[in-house]
């Protein structure tokens, strides 16, 4: 037998497997692309800041540029059309808005006038901020030739001396404010290194992993025995289901597992009562087989034994006795293949009318024998239908035969047909004992009767309504039985028109 893996062990793996992405995920964020994602924040958030300038009139940009500067540590410089300072604001450390000469601003506008969208930016590292932020020809530098480039003297009084440690990002726009006039942005701010910072992430990122993996094992061994304890108790009571018992008493746990319980003990009352069904099925299968060929086996008998008693009443009582026989065992097989899905319909257009009035000729002998009557009611003629035409017919003389056997005194069957919107339907009633409420839907199960102790022959074989059951299905047909006790039966079923 191959050995499965339990849920046990399948939650475990799965939390595990959960952890480790995670702990992925996280070491990627974090550790390998934290300066990336840091730089890409810091551009995101410089752009942002030059188009939110761009939105401010005159008059408030002094405060809100004060308020960019101290918040997220940008360096900001606007003029006006005539390059004249408007308002700007240090964020402290590195600058290099702050520290290029007047000169190096017009040159920057002109610039940016030039090009396709006018802005420009650039990413300088730190080594380089230094040397160009002392030399005068820093557009030279920036837009022509780096490694050729002669610089002057001509920077803001501004410049320091102190040495620049971080890369930066410098942004150079032109736009328009909200008052409508024309207005140069100059915008830079440092890109710290965060060496550090990834060391302090890295530490916590260990203990994160730590925290992770015993947390994973421990809801894995919770998450487990909650799960799985019901299940082993479940599939240790239905153990007996086969013998048709199921005690659901302790099982308990979460709603998925209660429906199964409730469904298995669904199970086991069906298998409890189709054995029981079995067992009476085969009592009455045996006294019925017994009976016929009792009395089959007791005419011949005479016949040989005593002269004089081979007789053609003799003779019918063997022939009727082995039809009852045959008509037995040919009602199991037709059940058999019925239930077995092995009988297909041969549908074709059918006179139902015509069907139902052929099949009431041949009870002609038996109303003039024993004064039975049975009359059609019928609406219309020639309804017509698609179905089986043999099966449809033997669906129609079980249910008369039922009623014959069934009516009572006044030995009166009423086969009705009656036409609705789209539909044919057909009632046979009789004027019988009836059928008790709570006993309405066993009578299509096999070999149910509603008296047990019948045991002569016009009873028939108990195989009829259940055949009735199965062709009607097959049909796709709405059937059913309206009784009251002391007034009789009513069993009814519609098909549609052709």
């Amino acid at each position: 037998m191959k050995h499965e893996t339990g849920i046990k062990g399948k939650l475990l793996v799965s939390l595990l497997v959960f952890t480790a992405v995670i702990i992925f995920v996280l070491w990627l964020l974090e550790v390998v692309f934290l300066n990336d994602i840091y730089k890409s924040i810091k551009i995101n958030t410089i752009n942002a800041a030059s188009q939110r300038i761009s939105q401010i009139s005159e008059k408030d940009l002094p405060s809100y540029v004060m308020r960019l500067a101290d918040r997220q540590d940008i360096c900001v410089a606007v003029y006006d059309d005539s390059l004249n300072l408007i308002a700007g604001e240090h964020a402290g450390g590195q600058c290099v808005v702050h520290r290029i000469s007047q000169d190096t601003v017009k040159l920057f506008y002109a610039a940016t006038l030039e090009s396709e969208n006018q802005m420009f930016q650039s990413y300088l590292p730190a080594e380089e901020i230094e040397s160009v932020i002392k030399k005068s020809n820093f557009f030279t530098w920036f837009f022509f030739d780096r490694n050729n480039a002669s610089f002057g003297d001509d920077w803001h009084a501004g410049v320091t001396d102190n040495e620049v440690s971080y890369d930066c990002v410098l942004l150079s726009r032109v736009a328009q404010d909200a008052d409508g006039n024309q207005i140069y942005i100059l915008l830079s701010t440092a890109i710290i290194p965060v060496d550090s910072t990834v060391e302090t992430i890295r530490f916590e990122l260990n203990l994160i992993i730590g925290l992770l993996l015993i947390m994973s094992l421990i809801m894995a061994y919770v998450l487990s025995r909650w799960i799985s304890r019901p299940l082993i108790r479940l599939s240790r009571a239905s153990k007996s289901l086969p013998a048709g018992h199921f005690d659901s008493n302790g099982i308990g746990g979460y709603r998925e597992v209660r429906e199964l319980s409730d469904t298995l003990e669904y199970a086991a009352k069906e298998i409890s009562k189709v054995d029981s069904l079995r067992k009476e099925l085969i009592a009455n299968v045996s006294h019925d087989l017994r009976t016929p060929l009792t009395l089959i086996s007791g005419y011949s008998e005479v016949m040989r034994d005593l002269p004089g008693e081979n007789t053609p009443e003799n003779l019918q009582v063997i022939i009727d006795e082995a039809q009852r026989l045959s008509n037995l065992v040919n009602d199991m097989l037709d059940l058999s293949k019925l239930e077995a899905g092995m009988d297909v319909l041969n549908e074709e257009e059918i006179d139902f009318t015509e069907l139902v009035r052929t099949i009431m000729h041949r009870y002609e002998k038996l109303m003039d024998k024993d004064g039975y009557k049975i009359r059609f009611e019928k609406e219309s003629e020639h309804v017509l239908i698609r179905g089986d035409n043999l099966k449809l017919s033997q669906v129609i003389y079980n249910l008369v035969n039922n009623a014959v056997h069934y009516c009572g005194e006044d030995k009166t069957v009423i086969v009705r047909q009656i036409v609705q919107e789209n539909t044919v339907r057909l009632e046979v009633i009789d004027h019988g004992e009836g059928i008790p409420k709570e006993k309405l839907n066993d009578i299509w199960e096999r070999y149910y009767r509603i008296d047990k102790n019948h045991t002569t022959s016009t009873i028939g074989s108990g195989l009829g309504l259940s055949i009735v059951k199965k062709v009607l299905q097959l049909h796709s047909a709405r059937f059913g039985v309206e009784s009251e006790l002391g007034k009789g039966s009513c069993f009814w079923f519609e098909l549609p028109l052709a």
